[in-house]
């Protein structure tokens, strides 16, 4: 019996076998922020059209990041692209999760990261 079970381990087809499950079990699940819903659109994502209202409905609009706040502002392009730029926003909203405080919109949080990195243009 010894051998017989010897003999199957040897096998190269059953190691084959072995590592290939072995590889497949081990592939990185997506979390639910990384999966898009369902009509959300990243495509093409501008200032303008998109991001000035994430921001106002989520940041500044809230009195957090409005005009004068000792937060910060985030009422104009260039004060958010000063935070983007110093990788504060990324760290954040995306690595550290903490902003907005109430959370934010999946799908608003796609475009903005979709934003951020096409370059965040102000288009």
């Amino acid at each position: 019996m010894k051998k017989i079970i010897f003999a199957i381990i040897r096998s190269p087809i059953v190691i084959l076998v072995f590592m290939v499950t072995l590889f497949v079990s081990c592939k990185k699940a997506s979390t639910s922020s990384d999966v898009l819903p369902a009509g959300c659109d990243t495509i093409a994502m501008s200032y303008s059209g998109n991001i000035k209202s994430i921001i106002s409905n989520n940041c500044s609009g809230s009195g957090c990041h409005s005009s004068g706040s000792q937060n910060g502002s985030f009422t104009s392009y260039t004060e958010l692209k000063d935070e983007v730029d110093d990788g504060d926003i990324n760290n954040q909203v995306f690595v550290r999760q903490q902003m907005p405080p109430g959370g934010m919109d999946n799908c608003d949080r796609l475009k903005l990261k979709a934003w951020i990195n096409a370059g965040a243009l102000n288009n």
